[in-house]
């Protein structure tokens, strides 16, 4: 579903906040991802699940350094705007809590995935 772009009608409510690219990987996960430019210049990477009704922001700093999850009181407005967006399309945004903890699930490694490796992002457990 992700490699289809089935979120990608989502992009003109995301460009909203700022100039917005689709950067969706069918190798790496079940999920759309879309890079939004914010005011700030940061980037907020907005990953939509096509397997749970969750979705996350990421925030990352102008230095590229990772600058959090965001969430509906994030103190930076177009994250927090990112974030509306989302829960009012029905995701559940959801944030580091839910995201870091450990799944029953293995991975490649030896290891369990965490929750945001499964629902979003872990390319050696989707190739």
């Amino acid at each position: 579903m992700a490699a289809s772009g089935v979120f990608d009608w989502f992009v003109p409510l995301l460009e909203t906040v700022g100039p917005t690219r689709i950067e969706t990987d069918r190798e790496r996960g079940p999920s759309c991802v879309y890079t939004v430019e914010t005011r700030s210049k940061e980037a907020a990477v907005c990953y939509l699940s096509t397997v749970l009704p969750w979705a996350v922001v990421l925030r990352w700093n102008a230095d590229l350094t990772f600058g959090g999850f965001g969430s509906l009181a994030a103190s930076d407005a177009d994250v927090a705007r990112l974030c509306a967006i989302m829960s009012a399309a029905g995701f559940n945004v959801v944030g580091e809590f839910e995201c870091s903890q450990v799944s029953p699930y293995a991975n490649l490694q030896g290891g369990n995935l965490t929750y945001f490796e499964l629902v979003f992002d872990e390319e050696t457990h989707w190739a």
